[in-house]
């Protein structure tokens, strides 16, 4: 699921090679949902086409009316740490996995630049419905706003020093005096 290529183990000289990896992204040949975490677990652990995708029922309105079926394709054009690229193109309307975990705080995904809701696939996994014909989507992080916070822990760091000073400096004197 996560784009592994090769599994290494201590006992064998040369790393396995999985033989045909999803990629970093694919399209899902097929779902089913899940009511629970658990479920999704277990969905995931006996699928037999590794292109498949469980997903939890929270997300049920996002693949309403979705049916398995598209083909296409999903090419990685671009990537950093803080923002990916993918150009897609699908015959008819498709769910898209991701070979990347499920962090929704930070990340925002935009579909030829509009902002859309992704999908948890597979319990760990990101995806989004994505509509027939030629997109592109970006994955980017942006950290969430927390500049109240670093000023916060700023202006503390600044007292610690500040009082540390003072402190040190007026027993130092209280010595020379004494």
């Amino acid at each position: 699921m996560l784009n592994t290529r090769y599994i290494l183990l201590n006992q064998m000289p040369e790393p396995l090679p999985i033989p045909e990896p999803n990629g970093p992204a694919w399209i899902a040949s097929g779902w089913q949902q899940a009511a629970s975490a658990e479920e999704e677990i277990a969905g995931v652990a006996s699928m037999n086409d590794p292109k498949m995708a469980v997903i939890h029922e929270q997300y049920s309105a996002q693949i309403e009316g979705l049916a398995p079926g598209a083909t296409g394709s999903v090419e990685l054009t671009s990537y950093s740490p803080d923002t990916l690229s993918y150009d897609v193109a699908l015959d008819a309307d498709g769910l898209v996995v991701f070979s990347e975990i499920w962090y929704p705080i930070g990340w925002t995904c935009t579909l030829n630049g509009q902002i859309e809701q992704p999908i948890r696939v597979n319990y760990l996994l990101r995806a989004m419905r994505v509509p027939k014909g030629n997109h592109e989507i970006i994955w980017s992080y942006g950290a969430p706003n927390r500049a109240g916070l670093a000023g916060i822990a700023n202006m503390l760091l600044c007292l610690f020093i500040g009082g540390g000073l003072y402190f040190g400096f007026s027993r130092h004197g209280m010595k020379r005096d004494s």
